[in-house]
């Protein structure tokens, strides 16, 4: 989980200064999937590093950022490129920028939700110290 983590988050910050240079643009709102990016990264390294108990507490705030930024992404995403692709109206690069945000983030959910199963499995495995 922390290598996806830290590559998705990498690539948000990197798409956030990619669209921002390509659109010229200065509103902050471009920089929303650094926003998102920027914590997930730090959580990333975090856990890469971390090999005590409370690895499985950042793991869960990492989550929680990813799947917000999945919703968020998505549920902007989705109706701004369907509308894009059906009337051809709206802004081609704040559709594709969502997207991104929402697509990685939902693979870091995905990753933290494997890796919590396996967690789980791993420990159900283990005999029991009684």
């Amino acid at each position: 989980m922390p290598i996806i983590t830290i590559t998705c988050s990498v690539l948000l910050i990197l798409s956030s200064i990619i669209f921002s240079v390509a659109s010229s643009s200065e509103s902050m709102t471009i920089f929303i999937p650094a926003f998102f990016g920027a914590p997930l990264l730090l959580l990333g390294i975090i856990l890469l590093k971390m090999q005590s108990p409370a690895r499985k507490h950042v793991a869960h705030v990492a989550a929680a950022i990813a799947l917000l930024g999945a919703l968020m992404g998505l549920a902007m995403g989705i109706p701004r490129t369907a509308k894009l692709a059906m009337s051809g109206e709206g802004n081609p690069l704040a559709a594709s920028l969502t997207m991104i945000l929402g697509v990685l983030c939902l693979i870091i959910v995905i990753a933290a939700v494997r890796s919590f199963i396996a967690a789980r499995k791993a420990r159900q495995n283990q005999p029991s110290a009684s």
